[in-house]
């Protein structure tokens, strides 16, 4: 029997066999059926220490002499769940892992985006309900923390240019290269999905495809689409700094350039994005006031009208 800090096997066994007594008597009152088998799989979860699928406690029930079908052990873990006996951990593309609840005993999870793996984490969080009682008003009683990654092994393996195919659900990109070419590289560049661009994959369907967001834009792409399109994993460098990029105050009438920052922050910023205005897009100047305030542009296929201290807070690549 695994061990658990500050207790003896012996001690595991009468609080496992009281716990058992208890949700014996629970489960008769709350009219569930086949208490014997349920009390089966209970007995068998407060065995294990550590994640563990429904396949897997269903082969420590068959090896111990007292088989059990998937759909009543799925069925019976999730109402363990709701009883608080244990937590479930619900990650995409992988089976559902559970873990047997310790009263007192708090621990959170990070887990791999790539593979599924689950590391357990002993983090400072305790300030953490406090400050969120602070700032909500609320009181808060009990929760448990799944932060999501990427686990060493899944890194190791990956070069620093890499397929958006092996990207994980999260990551913030950015394109590096495209090998794609006609109506299909015309219709992914027209929706922002060129070279330079951000991207940030929001949902993976290991044989569909992803949806991913291009700045502002979420676009469905297909996995052979995916597997030609190279990226780097974080943030592109500072634009100010890099040669060639200007304000758009400064790209001239008549002239087109594909959008690398929008600096600044609060409401103008998102007013800007909200319009069309974000990385990777193409603005084109249309003309501008006799002052120098208005700049009208066209970005996107519409037709804005923007004043000159916000176009000198966008920086173009001509």
């Amino acid at each position: 029997m695994p061990s658990v800090p500050g207790f003896s096997s012996f001690d595991l066994v009468d609080i496992h066999d009281k716990i058992a007594r208890d949700y014996e008597r629970i489960f008769e009152q709350d009219g569930y059926g086949r208490t014997d088998a349920r009390i089966d799989l209970l007995r068998a979860v407060l065995r294990r220490e550590g994640h563990f699928t429904v396949e897997e406690i269903i082969g420590d029930l068959r090896r111990a002499g007292r088989p059990m079908e998937s759909g009543f052990a799925s069925e019976t873990l999730e109402s363990f769940v709701h009883y608080g006996l244990v937590w479930a951990i619900r990650t995409d593309d992988q089976p559902v892992r559970y873990e047997h609840v310790h009263l007192l005993r708090h621990h959170d999870h990070v887990i791999c985006v790539r593979c599924g793996r689950i590391s357990e984490i002993d983090l400072p969080m305790r300030q953490w309900p406090r400050h969120v009682e602070q700032t909500t008003g609320f009181r808060i009683l009990q929760g448990q923390t799944q932060l999501r990654g990427l686990c060493p092994q899944c890194l190791s393996g990956r070069p620093a240019v890499f397929a958006l195919s092996s990207a994980g659900v999260g990551e913030e990109l950015h394109v590096v290269g495209m090998e794609l070419e006609g109506e299909e590289l015309k219709r992914l560049t027209g929706m922002g999905l060129r070279k330079g661009a951000r991207v940030e994959v929001l949902c993976v369907n290991s044989d569909a495809g992803a949806i991913i967001a291009v700045d502002q834009s979420r676009i469905a792409v297909n996995r052979g689409v995916m597997e030609r399109v190279s990226v780097r994993a974080g943030r592109l460098p500072e634009a100010a700094g890099r040669r060639g990029v200007v304000p758009l105050t400064g790209l001239g009438v008549g002239r087109s350039g594909r959008i690398v920052r929008v600096c600044g922050h609060g409401p103008t910023r998102h007013r800007l994005l909200e319009m069309g205005i974000t990385r990777g897009a193409t603005v084109f100047v249309e003309r501008v006031a006799p002052l120098g305030d208005p700049i009208e542009v066209t970005v996107k296929g519409y037709y804005l009208a923007i004043r000159k201290e916000e176009a000198s807070r966008i920086l173009v690549e001509p």
